[in-house]
C-alpha cells in the first residue's frame, strides 16, 4: 500500500473527527456545518447562513442582527444572549435551544419550529411569529409586545409576566398555556383557543377576545376592562357549563 493510501485510509477512518474540526473554522456561508462548534461572542452581522448545520453550537452573545438563517438547523444550541435583531429565521428549527435574554427585536421566525425553547427574558418586539411552534416553550417575562403570533401553536408554554401588550394572536392555540400575570392590554386573541389556559392576574384590558374559547380557563383576578368578548365560549364561574356570550358583551360574559 502506498504512502497515499495509507494517508487516505487514516483519513476516511477517523474522518468524522477531522470535518468536525475542519468545519468550526469554515467561513460563514449557505450550508455551513458549525455542529457542536463555539462560536460564541462572533460578529455574524448580516451574515448569510441559510440551510445552516448549528445543532448544538455555542453562540452566547453572537451578533447575527439581520442575519439569514432560512431553515437552519439550531436544535439543542446556546444562543443566550445573542443578538438577532431583524434576523431572517423562517422555517429555522430551533427545538431545545436557548434564548435567554437575547435580543430578537423584528425577527422573522414565521413557521419556525421551537419547541421547547427558553425564550425567558427575550426581547421579541415586533417580532415575526405566524404560524411558530411554541409548543412549551419557556416565554417568562419574554417582551412580545406588537409581536404578530396569529396561529401560533402555544399550547402548554409558559408566558407568565410576558408583556403581550398589542399582539397580533388571532387564530393562536394556547390550550394549557400558562398567562398568570401577563400583560395582555389591546392585544388580538379573536378566535384564539385558550382551553384550560392559566390567565389568573392577567391584564386584559381592552384585549379582542371575540370569538374566543376560554372553557376551563382560569381567569382569577384578571382585569377584563374593556375587553370585547362577543361570541367568546366561557365556562361558568362554579359549575361545568359552559355559554357563549351575547355579542354586545364587554367585559363582563353577557
Amino acid at each position: 500500500m502506498s504512502k497515499f493510501q495509507i494517508a487516505l485510509s487514516f483519513a476516511l477512518s477517523t474522518g468524522s473527527a477531522l470535518i468536525a474540526q475542519a468545519a468550526c473554522n469554515d467561513i460563514a456561508a449557505p450550508n455551513v456545518n458549525w455542529s457542536g462548534c463555539s462560536k460564541s461572542g462572533a460578529n455574524l452581522a448580516n451574515a448569510n447562513l441559510t440551510n445552516a448545520k448549528l445543532s448544538n453550537t455555542k453562540l452566547i452573545n453572537v451578533n447575527l442582527s439581520g442575519a439569514t438563517l432560512i431553515n437552519a438547523n439550531l436544535i439543542n444550541a446556546n444562543m443566550n444572549g445573542a443578538k438577532l435583531s431583524g434576523a431572517y429565521l423562517s422555517g429555522t428549527t430551533l427545538i431545545g435551544t436557548t434564548l435567554i435574554g437575547a435580543n430578537l427585536t423584528r425577527v422573522n421566525l414565521t413557521q419556525a419550529n421551537l419547541t421547547r425553547t427558553n425564550l425567558s427574558r427575550a426581547n421579541l418586539t415586533n417580532a415575526h411569529l405566524s404560524g411558530v411552534d411554541l409548543t412549551f416553550a419557556d416565554l417568562t417575562q419574554a417582551q412580545l409586545g406588537d409581536a404578530n403570533l396569529s396561529g401560533a401553536n402555544l399550547s402548554g408554554a409558559k408566558l407568565n409576566a410576558a408583556n403581550l401588550i398589542n399582539a397580533y394572536m388571532v387564530n393562536a392555540y394556547m390550550v394549557n398555556a400558562n398567562l398568570g400575570g401577563a400583560k395582555l392590554g389591546d392585544a388580538n386573541l379573536s378566535d384564539a383557543d385558550l382551553t384550560d389556559a392559566n390567565l389568573s392576574d392577567a391584564d386584559l384590558t381592552d384585549a379582542n377576545l371575540s370569538s374566543a374559547n376560554l372553557i376551563g380557563a382560569n381567569l382569577a383576578g384578571a382585569n377584563l376592562t374593556g375587553a370585547v368578548l362577543s361570541g367568546a365560549t366561557m365556562t361558568v364561574v362554579g359549575t361545568r357549563t359552559t355559554r357563549v356570550c351575547a355579542a354586545a358583551s364587554i367585559g363582563i360574559c353577557k
